[in-house]
């Protein structure tokens, strides 16, 4: 009996409520959600998916694939997206705030203090 159909009639043997979990599971797996968390090449997808919705100004359009991404890992380049799609929806505040946890938990990202010092002068800050 090949492996396919040993899965099928394991499935067809377990109760109801475990079958459901399996078929969510699975969906979860096809949209390409809950997929390893150091699956780099898929959170660099999810990146590109957003940054191009942000090229496009849809920012909101961006928020789901960039919270994707947040989740799988803490990245600067993330983050910068983040900041970004925070900026195209008129959120100055919580940008502000969000760049300074960018420059000081990714010291080693030039970009991410330099956002954060035009943001701060942008707002009228030293």
């Amino acid at each position: 009996m090949n492996l396919r159909r040993r899965g099928l009639l394991l499935l067809l043997a377990l109760g109801g409520d475990v079958r459901a979990q399996v078929q969510i599971e699975a969906l979860r797996a096809l949209n390409g959600v809950g997929l390893a968390p150091g699956s780099e090449a898929e959170r660099l997808r999810r990146l590109d998916e957003a940054r191009l919705a942000l090229s496009r100004g849809e920012a909101e359009a961006a928020a789901a694939p960039l919270d994707a991404a947040a989740a799988m890992s803490h990245a600067a380049d993330t983050e910068l997206l983040q900041l970004q799609s925070l900026l195209q929806r008129g959120q100055v505040r919580q940008a502000l705030a969000f760049a300074a946890h960018t420059a000081a938990a990714h010291r080693d990202t030039p970009e991410a203090r330099a956002l954060h010092c035009w943001l701060l002068a942008l707002s009228g800050q030293p």
